[in-house]
């Protein structure tokens, strides 16, 4: 018997039939979804703990305060000074933390956190003529008393914030500087909302920029004296934040030790300074802390940090709000809600496992028994090695190897400077620099320092141009990147 569909049930048929593809498709599709989703977290916890447990077992420290400096009576404890203190808070036990989003400021210290705060917005609100001063002392060739419209009213701005800069200058008379941690009432998220402007760490770096401004208004003035000066206490502020925190402020403690270098090459060019001034800044530069023999130590906080900060993140959800790059004009509470449901917690954790373990071959590869560019070898070979093993999670920076390289040479910098303010004493005191090493006074020759490299003693001469000029030898083995590792000093 034949039976005839009609045009309409044909079409009902075909549709019905479709709407059965489609929904057997959707459950399939669900069904992987949730699937992927288990077996992501499986690994990613298993990766997770895994690594954790090596760590443990290797027995690496993962307790930060036995990382940072010891405790240190507050009378001698810069964090404690008056200037600093308002950058902490006083817990009901009369401990202290440090002062994150929606912390009181404390009574005592109230005055002392207005005067930070207008310093800094009085910072925020014009552009450092640092750059400016710089490049008139250089296109000038020597000091020169009159300065830009721009640059004398920054200078007249200051006025109201000397009283800052006297108690910043009485708290570096101390001998330590020891910061709390960040108390355990604390989450992530009051990390995150706590503004990065008014830390410790950004407030001095403020007060560096300005202190290098003083420094050169110091040299176009022809004041050698005070611009040595200024460069000190520019460079001082490292002792705010030198040995503590993570690789952020490891980079900021870098800056602050590099400016003083950076000052003092950019006047002692061009204005003539007594002998005595040359061998105090050459003492003080010799005194300074190695920015590349800090890096393992880094290395290490900066692992237990990632631990700590990785677990309050998997635990609150926001590891997932930043994998997932969801606009920030959605709430923080649906960021997290559509971070965790798209994607499964477990490849936050394997991406984590990932970076710990990372963060491991660098610490080991920065043996302190091994010569510096070993180190740099062994973290590059470290570097190749994780691009493999850690696709398709891509927690390599490919700068990174670049960068224990820049530290080294921020080091080599430093030294060539001490050589260079010997050899301008010696300039001072018989009208000629040294041409090489043996024309140096015995007296100052036991100071040069020898090379941060391998302790090779410094090459001293003049370049085609005869401008005077010191280095070390095998700088040629170094990367390119991080600026050249030769000082040069025309018109010697």
């Amino acid at each position: 018997m034949n039976v005839s569909l009609s045009l309409t049930d044909k079409r009902r048929f075909f549709r019905s039939k479709w709407i059965r593809r489609l929904g057997l498709a959707l459950a399939f599709l669900i069904t992987l979804f949730f699937l992927i989703h288990a077996v992501e977290n499986w690994r990613g916890s298993r990766a997770w703990s895994h690594t954790l447990d090596e760590l443990a077992a290797s027995g690496a420290e993962l307790d930060l305060a036995k990382l940072l400096p010891p405790p240190v009576p507050d009378e001698n404890n810069i964090a404690m000074h008056p200037a600093f203190r308002c950058f902490m808070f006083t817990q009901s036990d009369g401990s202290r933390t440090m002062r994150l989003a929606g912390d009181p400021v404390d009574a005592a210290d109230a005055a002392m956190e207005a005067q930070w705060h207008s310093f800094r917005q009085w910072m925020g609100a014009r552009q450092s003529p640092y750059r400016e001063m710089v490049d008139m002392l250089k296109k000038e060739g020597g000091p020169k008393s009159v300065m830009t419209p721009a640059m004398t009213e920054f200078v007249q701005g200051l006025a109201p914030h000397l009283p800052l800069f006297e108690q910043i200058t009485g708290a570096l008379e101390r001998p330590s500087c020891r910061w709390p941690g960040m108390g355990s009432r604390h989450g992530i998220s009051d990390i995150w909302q706590t503004s990065h402007d008014a830390s410790p760490e950004s407030s001095v770096v403020k007060l560096n920029n300005v202190r290098r401004c003083l420094a050169v208004q110091a040299a176009l003035e022809g004041d050698m004296q005070a611009a040595l000066r200024e460069a000190g206490q520019a460079g001082d502020l490292h002792r705010v934040i030198h040995g503590q925190g993570n690789l952020l402020t490891f980079l900021f403690d870098a800056f602050l030790l590099d400016s003083e270098v950076d000052l003092i090459g950019n006047t002692l060019r061009h204005v003539p300074a007594l002998p005595a001034d040359y061998l105090a800044a050459a003492d003080r530069l010799s005194q300074r802390p190695s920015i590349f023999e800090q890096y393992q130590a880094v290395l290490i906080r900066e692992r237990v940090w990632a631990i700590a900060v990785g677990s309050a993140m998997l635990d609150s959800g926001q590891l997932a709000v930043l994998m997932g790059g969801i606009t920030t004009r959605i709430s923080i509470g649906i960021q997290q809600k559509l971070g965790r449901a798209i994607f499964p917690d477990g490849w936050e954790k394997q991406v984590l496992a990932a970076q710990l373990r990372l963060l491991s071959e660098r610490i080991k590869a920065h043996d302190p028994a091994l010569a510096p560019l070993e180190r740099i070898a062994r973290e590059t070979a470290s570097l190749d090695s994780a691009r493999q093993a850690f696709a398709p999670y891509r927690p390599v920076d490919s700068g990174i190897a670049d960068f224990a390289a820049g530290l080294l040479k921020k080091d080599i910098r430093r030294a060539l400077m001490q050589v260079a303010l010997l050899a301008a004493h010696v300039r001072s005191v018989k009208g000629k620099a040294p041409g090489s090493v043996a024309e140096f006074p015995a007296e100052l020759a036991v100071k040069l320092p020898s090379s941060p490299v391998d302790g090779a003693s410094p090459l001293v001469g003049r370049d085609t141009e005869g401008a005077w000029t010191v280095t070390y030898p095998g700088m040629e083995r170094l990367p390119r990147e991080g600026g050249e590792v030769v000082i040069r000093m025309p018109g010697w």
